[in-house]
C-alpha cells in the first residue's frame, strides 16, 4: 500500500475515534504568512516600523511578531519581539545602512517574512509640522501641512499622508491614503472612508534615502458633518538638552542619571539615550530609557578606561543636542 495514502488513512481514523469519543481532533497550525503592509520610518538613531496582520495566520491567531534590523554588511541584527502591530528598535548607527524585516510567529514557529527594506538613520527627512485636515463631504478630508525646509541627505520623493484607526505611531490598522498619491505638495484629498468612527492621520517625508519619522501624536479627525482637526506637532521642535547628568561608575557599567530637559519643544519626550564616548571621540556604548524615565546604566565597558557621557533626548520631532558631558572610568571593585 502506499505509504502516503496509508498516512492519510491513518489520520481520518484517529479523527473520526476523536469524534465517536466526544473530543475534537486536534489540527497543527502551519506556519502564518508574511505581515501585510510594513512601513518603515527613520529617526536620527532609531526606526519605527508598522504592519497589518498576515493575510493567513496558519490557524493559530495567537501571533507574535519579530521585526529584524542588520546592517547592510553583516548577519547579526537587532530585533524587537511584541503582540502589537507595530515597534521602535534603538540605538541605530547614525549614517549606517540597515535592512529592516518583519515576520509573525505562532504554534508551528516561524512564518514567511516580509521583503527586507533598506534604511539610512540620520539621513532622512524631517517630519512635516502643522498637519490640518478638514472635512469636504461624508467620508472625504482634506489635508494640509507645511512644507519642510530640508530633505537630509537624499532627494525628495513624495510627502506620504496616510489613516489608521489609532492615535499612536505603531499602534492601529492602516486604513486608507491620498488619492493622489504620491504627493508632490502640501495638500491632498483622503476618500473613501467610512462615515461614523474616528481616524488618526500622520504625514511623513519621503526621500531617496528612505521615510523619516511622522507626525506625533495622529491627527484625529471624525467622519461625520462638519468635522476637522489639528496636530499639537504644529508648533513643535527638537527638545533642549538634558541636564544634571551624573554618573556612577562600577564594575564594567556606569550608572547614568539626569534630568528632563527645559524645553520639550512642544512634544512630549519619548525616550533617552546615554552615550559612553572615548577620549578620541567614537562611540563605545550606550543605554536607552523611555520619556518617564531619568536613568540607565550602560554596560560591557573595559575597567580602567576612562569615557565621557552625555545624554540626548527625543520628542516625535527630533534628538536633542547632547548633554554636557561628565567624566567616568569603570573599575573592579
Amino acid at each position: 500500500m502506499n505509504r502516503s495514502f496509508s498516512r492519510v488513512a491513518l489520520g481520518f481514523v484517529v479523527a473520526a475515534a476523536a469524534v465517536i469519543n466526544g473530543s475534537a481532533p486536534v489540527f497543527a497550525a502551519a506556519a502564518a504568512s508574511a505581515p501585510q503592509y510594513v512601513q518603515v520610518w527613520t529617526g536620527s538613531d532609531h526606526v519605527l516600523v508598522t504592519w497589518d496582520s498576515p493575510a493567513s495566520d496558519g490557524g493559530d491567531s495567537n501571533l507574535t511578531y519579530t521585526v529584524r534590523v542588520a546592517p547592510l554588511d553583516s548577519s547579526s541584527a537587532i530585533t524587537c519581539v511584541t503582540k502589537e502591530h507595530g515597534c521602535s528598535v534603538a540605538n541605530l548607527v547614525s549614517g549606517t545602512s540597515y535592512v529592516v524585516s518583519a515576520y509573525a510567529s505562532n504554534s508551528a514557529g516561524p512564518g514567511t517574512s516580509s521583503a527586507t527594506q533598506q534604511i539610512w538613520p540620520g539621513k532622512t527627512g524631517p517630519t512635516p509640522l502643522a498637519l490640518k485636515a478638514t472635512q469636504n463631504s461624508n467620508g472625504t478630508f482634506s489635508a494640509s501641512w507645511q512644507q519642510v525646509t530640508s530633505v537630509g541627505d537624499g532627494n525628495f520623493s513624495w510627502y506620504a499622508v496616510e489613516a489608521y484607526s489609532a492615535p499612536a505611531l505603531g499602534a492601529g490598522s492602516y486604513l486608507g491614503k491620498c488619492t493622489n498619491w504620491p504627493v508632490a505638495e502640501t495638500s491632498c484629498t483622503i476618500s473613501s472612508l467610512k462615515v461614523g468612527p474616528k481616524y488618526y492621520l500622520q504625514v511623513s517625508t519621503v526621500t531617496t534615502l528612505g521615510a523619516g519619522l511622522p507626525t506625533s501624536p495622529r491627527l484625529e479627525v471624525f467622519a461625520g458633518a462638519g468635522s476637522s482637526g489639528d496636530t499639537s506637532s504644529a508648533t513643535g521642535s527638537k527638545p533642549s538638552a538634558p541636564t544634571s547628568v551624573k554618573a556612577k561608575a562600577g564594575n564594567k557599567i556606569v550608572r547614568v542619571s539626569w534630568q528632563a530637559p527645559k524645553s520639550n519643544g512642544g512634544s512630549a519626550i519619548t525616550a533617552y539615550k546615554a552615550i559612553a564616548a572615548t577620549s578620541k571621540g567614537s562611540i563605545a556604548r550606550t543605554c536607552a530609557a523611555k520619556g518617564t524615565s531619568t536613568s540607565c546604566t550602560i554596560t560591557k565597558l573595559k575597567n580602567g578606561t576612562s569615557y565621557r557621557i552625555s545624554v540626548v533626548a527625543r520628542n516625535a520631532i527630533g534628538t536633542s543636542s547632547p548633554s554636557t558631558k561628565v567624566t567616568a572610568r569603570p573599575k573592579a571593585k
